[in-house]
């Protein structure tokens, strides 16, 4: 089967947002498929942490932007330097007055980074229409498009149309983010949603909750999931021992304001009276202003440890390391379904998942898939009143096992480590594809 995948994100790309289509694309391609990877050519992150394109066997990737775009250049070695997340200009205030100034900011020029974000994306379907163009001789079974960025949406179209092939939309998020998006901005990706759901032959989502978000009256169009997943374990490996005498807790990541949370945690342990001395909680990423607000309520703060932005194998030894791995997301009436890509990360780590779910609707996904494959503890906000003290029978359990044994017991079921891997997840992709094209 020949197939084309279509995404902005791609290695040597380190965003998140790049694990996925890299993954789907090296397994199939293993599988015996003809893969295709057109890319953008973007690097965001350090691109020698990247996932290695020697792994791909024979994908061919295409970078949209060119031969000149970073990518293309720091694979024949004549670039080094990539693209970071620069520090803000009022970095140097106090960030009690810093995030509310950064909140007023954003929400006031919001509608011109909004216009400017829709410009960009013009500018590389533009790009990607070019080289599909010059591919137009070939022939492709599938085209896999894979939302993150809009572009993808309509380059999707564009190449199923130019190919006369069927076209697989996937949402990674959903383009309407109720939660992240104000109400103008939400209502006109609304509607480029539905328009898109309707114009492809198949979406795929990573969660049910998307799936359901995508479904409107008018919608015709089948929906399955195809959930993230994580790399074999051995690709990751580190030889970082965990801390003794002490229960050590991580969170590798972005906290995303008055949605995500750990409160709950930094709560229990004020509750529970812990030796602060002997708790841990490793932080890397971009939120330690507000980790540290969270901690202060409770004053458990001098357990937090900021490792700021590391690489990629940093934050695999953070990982290593701690006793219990940290999710944090939310479960909203207009947002469910949201699987965050730590929850997978979590699973490769083979460490208790401690989950938090922000938000007014109860039986989240994460709680659903706890309560299925028993791989931690999920506590929702919306159900304090038994959730809070079960989290601290949880912690006090964890805390006397690792004091006593040196390790805090985990037993899963098996079936975690198989059904969430992305060989697994490239099979369930292969027998969509094949009933698509069959039908």
């Amino acid at each position: 089967m020949n197939i084309l995948i279509l995404c902005t994100y791609f290695s040597p790309d380190t965003a998140i947002a790049a694990v996925r289509p890299y993954m789907l694309a090296k397994y199939l391609a293993q599988f015996g498929h003809q893969v295709t990877v057109l890319r953008s050519g973007l690097v965001i992150g350090k691109a020698d942490d990247a996932l290695p394109l020697a792994e791909l066997g024979s994908t061919r990737v295409i970078s949209y932007m060119g031969l000149d775009s970073p990518a293309e250049q720091y694979e024949r070695g004549t670039r080094r330097e990539v693209s970071s997340i620069g520090k803000s200009r009022i970095s140097f205030l106090p960030s009690a007055i810093r995030l509310p100034i950064a909140s007023f900011y954003h929400k006031i020029m919001r509608p011109i980074e909004f216009s400017k974000q829709q410009q960009a994306m013009k500018q590389r379907l533009t790009q990607q229409c070019q080289v599909l163009d010059a591919l137009k001789g070939q022939s492709f079974d599938i085209v896999f498009s894979t939302y993150g960025e809009l572009e993808n949406v309509y380059a999707g179209a564009y190449a199923a149309k130019l190919f006369n092939c069927k076209w697989i939309l996937d949402f990674r998020d959903p383009i309407a983010h109720h939660a992240l998006t104000s109400v103008r901005e939400c209502r006109k990706l609304t509607r480029i949603q539905t328009d898109a759901v309707n114009s492809a032959d198949l979406c795929t989502a990573v969660s049910q909750g998307l799936a359901d978000m995508l479904v409107t009256e008018t919608t015709n169009v089948p929906i399955r999931v195809l959930r993230n997943g994580y790399n074999d374990k051995s690709a990751f490996s580190s030889t970082v021992k965990k801390e003794q005498d002490v229960l050590s807790f991580c969170y590798t990541g972005q906290l995303y304001d008055n949605l995500s949370t750990l409160e709950p945690l930094f709560h229990s342990i004020q509750q529970l009276g812990f030796p602060l001395e002997r708790i841990k909680l490793h932080y890397a990423g971009p939120s330690f202003d507000m980790v540290r607000q969270q901690a202060e309520k409770y004053h458990v703060e001098q357990i937090l440890v900021n490792h700021g932005y590391v690489s990629r194998n940093e934050v695999v030894d953070i990982q290593a390391q701690s006793d219990i791995f940290l999710v944090a997301s939310w479960n909203l009436h207009n947002e469910t379904g949201v699987m965050t890509g730590k929850f997978y990360e979590g699973i490769r780590n083979c460490s208790p998942i401690l989950s938090i779910i922000n938000g007014d609707v109860p039986n989240s996904e994460l709680y659903q898939i706890n309560e299925q494959y028993r791989c931690g503890f999920c506590y929702e906000c919306c159900r304090e009143e038994t959730h809070f003290p079960q989290l601290c029978d949880y912690l006090r359990q964890a805390y006397e096992q690792k004091m006593e044994t040196g390790h805090v017991e985990y037993l899963p079921v098996p079936e975690l480590f198989t059904d969430f891997r992305y060989d697994s997840l490239a099979r369930q992709l292969e027998t969509i594809f094949q009933e698509l094209t069959e039908g």
